[in-house]
């Protein structure tokens, strides 16, 4: 519940790149400090090494509308007890001036936990 809280208040800039084959996410947080993430857009499995989770499996493909980039990330960390399913659907709203994330975590004793980012272009 503390680090929900955190979470809700916590600000947080996203510096976004895209080609063709991927999506690179560059995270700058004041409590987490800066963190690079590159999604593979082609729906192949990658995984990598999350230095706060340990082994993530990410997939990253666009939906059928081809309008929201659907990421589905599976840990894979042997300290990670829950093995949570985390999708999140990113759309862009006002010609692109908008990015909506919504999040499902879904939990193995069949718990799940949805949420909602919105970030605006600076």
């Amino acid at each position: 519940m503390i680090m929900r809280k955190v979470m809700d208040t916590m600000a947080i800039t996203q510096d976004i790149i895209q080609t063709r084959k991927t999506l690179t996410i560059k995270f700058k947080t004041s409590l987490l400090g800066e963190h690079t993430l590159v999604l593979i857009l082609d729906g192949r499995t990658h995984i990598i090494d999350l230095e706060m989770l340990g082994k993530v499996e990410f997939r990253s493909f666009w939906d059928k509308d081809g309008t929201s980039l659907v990421t589905i990330m599976k840990s894979k960390s042997t300290r990670d007890s829950q093995k949570p399913v985390w999708t999140s659907w990113r759309c862009l709203k006002d010609a692109g001036g908008t990015m909506i994330v919504d999040h499902l975590v879904t939990f193995n004793d069949g718990r799940k936990l949805t949420g909602k980012r919105v970030f605006r272009r600076q």
